[in-house]
């Protein structure tokens, strides 16, 4: 799984800049820690080593950006992010190890009901993604029913006025779609 874009996106809500220091070191930590948590069982001679050989520093420097980032976020004025993010498990600022589980937890969680929000969506088939052009052109099969529709009922005015207003929407839409392209 690629959780690296939802990490990004987690930190720039935390108010975290990818000019700190400890920035690459975090999304590298947390990609670590959901890959195997047991990289946090002895953080100094596992994880904080691993970074430190990726980005050819040391393991205390390491530490420090990381700590350094931790201290930024629970300083941040948005405390319902970090509310959302910790739930009731944090109140005062977490040690780093406290953090990776922390926000290795969220993103997991994040991910999977992104994803879940994504395959439920209109726009989003396993087998065949909807584009634009798909949508536009099922639009414009649907208008052509219902001015079919319009034109053979016998209906009272009022009905035959909802279905071309109805139709005058989707035609809107299908404009709209086609404007994006």
């Amino acid at each position: 799984m690629n959780y690296q874009e939802e990490i990004h996106k987690t930190l720039m809500k935390l108010g975290v800049k990818q000019s700190y220091s400890g920035y690459k070191f975090v999304v590298f930590g947390i990609l670590n820690t959901i890959n195997d948590i047991e990289c946090l069982k002895y953080i100094s001679k596992s994880l904080y080593m691993d970074i430190a050989l990726k980005y050819n520093t040391t393991w205390q420097r390491v530490e420090r950006n990381i700590r350094t980032v931790v201290s930024a976020i629970w300083k941040t004025d948005d405390k319902e992010m970090l509310k959302t993010i910790c739930g009731d498990r944090v109140i005062k600022k977490p040690n780093n190890k406290e953090f990776f589980i922390i926000l290795s937890d969220y993103i997991v969680k994040n991910y999977k009901d992104t994803k879940k929000r994504k395959e439920n969506s209109l726009y989003y088939n396993k087998n065949t993604p909807l584009t634009i052009e798909k949508i536009s052109t099922q639009l414009e099969v649907i208008t052509k029913v219902l001015l079919d529709i319009n034109e053979k009922s016998n209906e009272t005015n009022k009905h035959g006025n909802y279905i071309l207003e109805s139709i005058n929407k989707i035609e809107q839409e299908v404009k709209n779609l086609k404007d994006q392209k």
